[in-house]
């Protein structure tokens, strides 16, 4: 038999606002595993297809299907719940927005991580992190509440209560003073004794009350009942906040160790930028070498598209220094410039002479304005600025924060 794979569909920027709902909603008890469309290649970091055959019965997966859309979700929930630059959330059934950032987990995967890998990490943590749900309105069958020894040990302790085991008690014998006269049995609602002995004025029985016996048996089943759950309730509201406090230090373990990975990663990224040869004292001519050298060893040979002539403004090169700008991510995006796929690979829009609105900058030569963002998601976002001249060429203008030549 085939096993059971999520549920996987496509989001357009127009269906945003269904995913949105869909993460929110109340009556989805699988996970919704949501995945963005990285920025150097506008497809996701880990295939779809392998990643829904790994993932728990009844979970789904929402592929953003291009950059507008992912930049569509961030505008339109918190952090918490954002997807972008290739990263994989995962946002577990019962979602509310004021949920802890950590309990809705991302996975940022890098160009050079095991995709397959990947993967397995997302499934993992799915798995784990839904076996605290119960069997929800479309029949899927979730992991228990509790662990199977937690279960016994509550068997256990509701066996302990019951008194099967417990010592019989004899009937209730009881000796009562009667009047002579006839007692009316139906008022009395209990059968008249018959009688053993008359002495004089009244008649002394004793009486087995059989009916009183099972009364008292019945009251105290019942009051051991009562007892056993309310003891219960305490018991699993006692484990339920032990198993809740053990999850949140699991989480709070899992963002640790993910954050000392970026910064594994962040301060691998900068010994290789620093590794950068520079071979020429002269900083164009340097800065022409790494253009020339990141095209060479970035791409395959069949797939090189031939660069475009270009020049550097006054004041390029300084603005390339700046701490915001990566200098190797900018040169990345020159290179996307210059063979003319930045419009393909990179959210970019035209310069206009207002902050808001205004019409495209040009100059007297004709050339027309252009930015695209160097990094997302990040404050200052750092924006490459050019000019496309009318004869194909490009001048390189500035690299920098955003607000810059506004």
């Amino acid at each position: 038999m085939t096993a059971a794979r999520a549920f996987l569909w496509n989001v357009e920027a127009h269906d945003v606002g269904h995913l949105v709902g869909r993460m929110f909603d109340s009556a989805r008890d699988g996970a919704l595993v949501v995945m963005s469309p990285a920025s150097d290649t506008h497809r996701t970091r880990v295939d779809p297809d392998d990643l829904a055959g790994m993932l728990p019965p009844g979970s789904e997966i929402a592929v953003l299907s291009s950059m507008d859309a992912s930049v569509k979700l961030s505008a339109l929930v918190d952090p918490a719940f954002q997807c972008y630059g290739g990263g994989v959330r995962v946002v577990l059934p019962h979602a509310d927005r004021s949920d802890n950032w950590r309990r809705h987990r991302l996975f940022t995967i890098y160009p050079g991580d095991d995709a397959h890998q990947a993967c397995q990490r997302i499934a993992a943590f799915t798995e784990e992190s839904s076996w605290s749900q119960t069997r929800g309105p479309g029949g899927t069958e979730h992991v228990g509440a509790f662990s199977d020894a937690q279960a016994e040990a509550l068997a256990r302790f509701g066996a302990s209560l019951a008194l099967d085991d417990a010592p019989s008690v004899p009937p209730v014998v009881v000796e009562v003073s009667l009047p002579s006269a006839q007692v009316d049995a139906e008022a009395q609602d209990i059968e008249a004794p018959a009688a053993h002995e008359a002495q004089g004025e009244g008649i002394r029985e004793s009486v087995v009350f059989d009916d009183l016996s099972l009364l008292l048996d019945a009251q105290t089943s019942a009051i051991v009942e009562a007892v056993r759950r309310v003891v219960d309730d305490d018991v699993l509201g006692v484990l339920d906040l032990q198993g809740s406090a053990a999850r949140q230090r699991s989480r709070a373990d899992a963002v640790e160790q993910e954050l000392a990975e970026l910064q594994r990663r962040y301060d691998s990224f900068l010994e290789r930028d620093r590794d950068i040869p520079v071979v020429y004292s002269d900083p164009e001519k340097q800065f022409r070498w790494e253009v020339e050298y990141e095209w060479l060893t970035a791409t395959p040979e069949d797939e090189r598209q031939s660069l475009r002539g270009y020049a550097l403004s006054q004041g390029f090169l300084e603005s390339l220094e700046a701490p915001i700008v990566p200098r190797r991510k900018a040169i990345q995006v020159v290179l996307d410039v210059l063979t003319r796929q930045v419009w393909e690979r990179r959210k970019c829009h035209q310069f206009n002479d207002a902050a808001r609105g205004g019409t495209q900058r040009t100059r007297s030569d004709g050339a027309v304005a252009w930015r695209a963002y160097v990094k997302a998601e990040s404050p200052g976002a750092p924006r490459l600025t050019w000019w496309e001249l009318p004869d194909g060429t490009v001048d390189l203008e500035h690299v920098g924060h955003h607000d810059d030549n506004l």
